[in-house]
């Protein structure tokens, strides 16, 4: 009722449907007082009432139509701007808890019964709740006994709807719950039908897609039995409510109303209004149900609109004061930083402090679950420390907005992403730049010959995902967005671990030459991608246990020295640089690594070289 427009609305829209029905029936009354004589009038006299009566019901359509159509668009916005802020807020914990197939059932299903279903529901619902008691007291005024069957008619009809309201209820409820794993496990196999079809696992994915099916419809076919067997039971009170006027019209006719006799025609049209009672009570009744089951759509969408967790305030006071934050000589300092990504789960961080000077280039190595994503993620607050503090150029990151910060911070994640459009705009979101300055830092990035040989150049097509590009094209082009958006401070997750050496080489080098006054933290896939960094940071358990200049690193025993020996970039005894390492040859390479335990690391450094 709020987003409908609050309780005003809605009893503007009960007295429009009720006036829309007397706009039907007040005609064909007066067609009957007419054609029996019952005022006296001229013919013209009555012509004209008839005329004004219809012309007014028609303008009662219009008004009930009307107020249906702003108030049903009204809520819909409404709702769906509520629901889509909130989801587009939320961390991204949520997002990996939440199965997409319940976020598609949202923004599909349930918000189309917001949009159109409920509106056009409550209208008609309205509309025959009226009919049916429009016409019950048109027909007590013709026979007043008829209101002692009304009553005790009333009770037994009343029995009936809660027994059929309680049932269609629930079943529409989950009808609309068990929709989520249907969409899901659809959606799994449209995105994964390559990898399904390689496995030949259609059997299995075809089994689970009819077995979520079959869930869904169980309750489907519930719910319309449930309304069949309230029909059968309500058309017979309909027809009671027939039979006993038509009784009371034959064994007691009445002469008439004060002061005026009641014609034949008034009485004939009571009954025949009378017969379509049933109906109306069934209808009433069924939309009733239908209204309810389809308000657990409004109920699942003021979950996503009100009940999510948020990420923290997009703008601060503050902000408006950090027009230049960070400086050129700002530096990165996380001081006894403890993270765990739930409540419930062990610390991913362990009393973590370090300080990264400004335009630094620095290494994140470590083995899988040492914390290096999660570092990412603090710098960005996809992630807030449990304890701790995260300095950036001498401001804490919790008192600055996260608008300003995901501005002023740039990662380039490992799978990289592109949007279906123009390669303008994905080299260029906000549309901020001019054409000259996109094709310099194209050209900086190597991508010149790439972005002209494109039909249509900037303008060209970028397809869905960016699939007529291959992925270490994606990941160049993801890192000149990051280079156009001029930011001092650069996160690379693991930028190069699905390029190829060509774009791998090209990535390195713009690293070196372009991003000289930026501050780089660099995930390394492969060891060898910051043996050329200032300094190397070697997590473990969530703990730094080294830092310091790579060569220094691999000089003294530790983490690093033990992964560069598995990885085959030093040999028993003695440090290999970088410069010697890139001119070994690959066979000398394969010799080198004969002793690695790791064979999936060999290969990777053999195409490395």
């Amino acid at each position: 009722m709020k987003s409908y427009g609050g309780c005003g609305h809605v009893l503007l829209l009960i007295f429009c449907t009720w006036i829309y029905h007397l706009g039907e029936l007040l005609p064909d009354i007066f067609l009957a007082v007419w054609q029996d004589d019952l005022w006296g009038l001229d013919q013209t006299t009555y012509f004209t009432l008839w005329l004004i009566l219809s012309l007014a019901g028609i303008c009662d359509l219009l008004l009930a139509r009307l107020t249906v159509l702003l108030g049903g668009v009204r809520a819909a916005h409404y709702i769906h701007s509520r629901m889509l802020s909130h989801v587009l807020n939320c961390p991204t914990s949520f997002f990996d808890k939440t199965p997409s197939g319940r976020i598609l059932n949202r923004f599909g299903e349930d918000q189309m019964a917001v949009d159109w279903t409920i509106s056009l529901i409550s209208e008609v619902l309205f509309i025959v709740i009226w009919k049916s008691v429009n016409v019950s007291i048109f027909a007590v005024s013709m026979q007043p006994l008829l209101a002692v069957f009304l009553a005790v008619l009333l009770c037994l009809f009343l029995g009936l709807r809660e027994v059929h309201r309680r049932t269609v209820r629930e079943a529409s409820r989950w009808w609309m719950v068990t929709k989520s794993p249907m969409f899901h496990t659809y959606e799994e196999i449209l995105s994964g039908v390559v990898t399904v079809s390689a496995f030949q696992q259609e059997e299995l994915f075809r089994q689970r897609l009819y077995l979520a099916l079959e869930r869904n419809q169980r309750w489907g076919i519930l719910k319309d039995a449930a309304n069949q067997w309230s029909e059968q039971r309500l058309i017979c009170i309909g027809s009671t409510i027939v039979g006993v006027l038509a009784l009371l019209l034959v064994l007691d006719p009445l002469d008439g109303w004060p002061n005026w006799s009641i014609g034949p025609s008034l009485g004939s049209m009571a009954l025949i209004y009378t017969l379509n009672v049933g109906d109306s009570i069934k209808w009433s009744v069924f939309f009733a149900s239908q209204l309810e089951g389809q308000l657990a759509a409004v109920e699942r969408c003021s979950e996503f609109a009100e009940h999510l967790e948020q990420e923290p305030p997009r703008h601060q006071p503050i902000d408006k004061d950090l027009a230049d934050w960070p400086s050129a000589h700002g530096s990165l300092v996380l001081k006894d930083v403890n993270v765990r990504y739930a409540p419930h789960l062990p610390l991913v961080l362990r009393n973590f402090s370090v300080e990264i000077q400004a335009q630094e280039k620095v290494g994140i190595v470590g083995r899988t679950g040492s914390g290096k994503s999660t570092l990412m993620s603090l710098l960005l607050r996809l992630l807030d420390p449990e304890t701790g503090t995260v300095l950036l150029d001498g401001m804490p990151l919790t008192t600055v907005g996260l608008a300003l910060l995901r501005c002023r911070v740039t990662i380039v994640p490992q799978d990289p992403m592109l949007f279906a459009g123009d390669l303008r705009r994905n080299l260029d979101p906000v549309g901020s730049l001019s054409d000259a300055q996109i094709m310099d830092g194209v050209c900086r990035c190597g991508l010149k010959d790439l972005v002209n040989g494109i039909e249509g150049g900037l303008m060209g097509v970028v397809a869905e995902g960016g699939s007529n590009f291959s992925v270490g094209e994606r990941q160049v082009l993801c890192l000149a967005r990051a280079l156009l958006r001029d930011t001092r401070v650069l996160c690379l997750d693991e930028a190069t671990a699905n390029v190829d050496p060509t774009n791998d080489a090209k990535i390195q080098h713009v690293i070196r030459t372009e991003l000289a006054k930026c501050m780089v933290l660099t995930i390394a896939h492969r060891l060898h991608t910051v043996m050329t960094a200032d300094r190397v940071m070697v997590l473990d358990q969530g703990q730094l246990v080294q830092f310091d200049a790579p060569k220094k690193l691999l000089q003294e025993q530790g983490l690093l020295k033990d992964l560069a020996a598995n990885a085959g970039i030093i040999c028993t005894g003695d440090v290999v640089d970088e410069p010697a390492l890139m001119k070994t040859s690959s066979a000398e390479a394969t010799m080198t690594l004969e002793g690695s335990s790791s064979t999936e690391d060999a290969e990777d450094f053999v195409v490395s070289i």
